[in-house]
């Protein structure tokens, strides 16, 4: 975990021609290099990889900042007819929803607190 294998030149490819499944997810898990997103967005738009593993990548993406880009296919991946990867995907689409309405609403004056300093004030 402490060896950033996204700055060896060459293994982005390597890694994703040659490596388990399983690995791939384990590396990627908690990744949050560039390098480490785009080889995520590929392996997500692959559709020869398993509904599994592209199911988990979606998975392990929940609580985390999402780029724009990955939210974009993350939203594509949604209308899959792969039941598993669509259940996914709207899970993850659902939570970020809420996170976003929650900011939201935390980054806005609270107006009664105010009113209410005036009125005693």
């Amino acid at each position: 975990r402490d060896t950033d294998w996204t700055s060896i030149e060459g293994f982005h490819d390597t890694l994703k021609s040659n490596a388990s499944e399983m690995l791939l997810i384990r590396l990627l898990r908690g990744e949050r290099s560039e390098s480490g997103a785009i080889l995520r967005n590929e392996l997500l738009k692959d559709d020869s990889r398993s509904e599994e593993m592209r199911s988990q990548l979606i998975e392990d993406l929940i609580g985390r900042p999402i780029s724009e880009t990955t939210l974009s296919i993350v939203n594509e991946l949604a209308k899959s007819d792969l039941e598993l990867i669509s259940s996914s995907a709207k899970n993850l689409l659902a939570e970020q929803y809420v996170y976003s309405i929650t900011n939201r609403r935390l980054s806005q004056p609270r107006q009664r607190n105010s009113d209410w300093w005036k009125m005693v004030g």
